[in-house]
């Protein structure tokens, strides 16, 4: 799969208009330039970078500016927002959770309100039909190197390398927000010689592991 994606920028100029919750309601006009669109975005699995550009056109200074969204469409500054410092700006959003749809837009704010960009719509990367290179780290401190397949279908499969008749083994995944739970051999963790637990950032993972026998261990994978 693509790690990120990264092709040609369009930039897309939409007008927008906003009402002054003034009495006289004047209608203001300002532009956003979004520079991100679904086929150059930079996507991982917690975060989303995002480059827009406003211009005023009222007439009025803008006093704030930058990039707000949302898991809901129709994104306003009431939800989750970035606020940048210049008006031409990229904005990496990050702690998103995991194979999660999301809403943008850009805002510009003068004296008379806040105008806001068309929207647009991303969505994190989901695990499934990834492969991962494992770094075991046991209770000795010894490192393990594997490669794990996440199946679409919530199955894996675990090879170690570099060695000679390297342990495989099948067994199954889930993400409960951006929590991982690998369960190392089959489907349940009772019986499993390792149950892997650990949190997404980017397109890394990382976290502890149960041992049915042995001490537990620690973790951390990059996707391949």
């Amino acid at each position: 799969m693509k790690k990120l994606l990264f092709k040609s920028i369009l930039l897309l100029i939409f007008p927008f208009f906003i009402i002054n919750c003034s009495s006289d309601d004047t209608e203001i006009t300002s532009n956003a330039i979004i520079n991100t669109t679904e086929a150059n975005a930079q996507i991982t699995f917690t975060s989303i970078k995002i480059s827009g550009k406003v211009i005023s056109n009222d007439g009025n200074t803008i006093t704030s500016q930058g990039i707000c969204w949302s898991k809901n469409p129709n994104p306003t500054i009431s939800n989750e927002k970035i606020t940048e410092t210049t008006t031409t700006f990229t904005s990496v959003i990050q702690d998103l959770t995991v194979n999660t749809t999301y809403y943008f837009k850009v805002f510009a704010t003068t004296i008379v309100g806040t105008a806001y960009s068309k929207e647009l719509t991303l969505k994190t990367l989901p695990l499934g039909n990834t492969i991962w290179n494992f770094t075991i780290t046991n209770h000795t401190g010894t490192e393990i190197l594997a490669k794990v397949n996440f199946n679409e279908d919530q199955t894996t499969k675990y090879e170690e390398s570099n060695c000679v008749d390297c342990y495989k083994a099948q067994g199954s995944w889930s993400v409960d927000g951006n929590k991982l739970t690998y369960i190392g051999e089959n489907s349940d963790p009772a019986t499993s010689t390792h149950v892997y637990t650990g949190t997404f950032t980017g397109l890394t993972m990382q976290g502890t592991y149960d041992h049915l026998i042995d001490p537990d261990g620690t973790w951390t994978a990059i996707l391949q």
